[in-house]
């Protein structure tokens, strides 16, 4: 599957209309029972998108070497990507691995899982649900460097 056939175009859209495109599109696509989404990851563990995500998801900070925790500026690659996130955890991409991932906070058990679709880069972030299964937390591109740093102490627990 080529994951750029899935890319939204943005232009000519302002920032404020391109956050409206992209809220509508990722509670069409992704949030099937109301403020929530339920699907399986490639595993068939359950996985759940929750409403309030889209801003955490879709923003980005203005300052991250200073702030990183901010989410001021809308990430409209991350939007123009939105479809993209369910092919990845699904399975469907070709050269994509799953890892478990330590959390930013310490916090090793239950580990957060790491989806790299490594021929775009692209990043998907799960974080573990207390009593099973995963909630969507992020998707992004990144550089190869960082993508790297994210893998080291991480395990690998499926690819393809």
């Amino acid at each position: 599957m080529n994951l750029e056939q899935w890319r939204i175009c943005l232009c000519g859209l302002k920032d404020d209309q391109a956050v409206e495109l992209g809220r509508s599109l990722y509670a069409n696509i992704y949030l099937n029972k109301g403020k929530l989404g339920i699907f399986q990851t490639h595993d068939g563990q359950l996985l759940q998108f929750w409403q309030d995500r889209y801003d955490h998801a879709f923003f980005t900070s203005s300052n991250r070497a200073r702030h990183s925790d901010w989410k001021d500026v809308v990430a409209r690659e991350r939007i123009e990507r939105i479809w993209w996130i369910l092919h990845v955890v699904e399975g469907r991409v070709p050269n994509t691995a799953c890892w478990e991932a330590w959390s930013s906070s310490g916090r090793r058990f239950p580990p957060n899982r790491l989806y790299i679709a490594a021929s775009y880069n692209y990043l998907v972030w799960l974080t573990p649900k207390y009593g099973g299964g995963f909630k969507f937390e992020s998707a992004y591109s990144a550089h190869p460097n960082d993508i790297e740093r994210y893998k080291k102490g991480s395990r690998k627990i499926w690819s393809q």
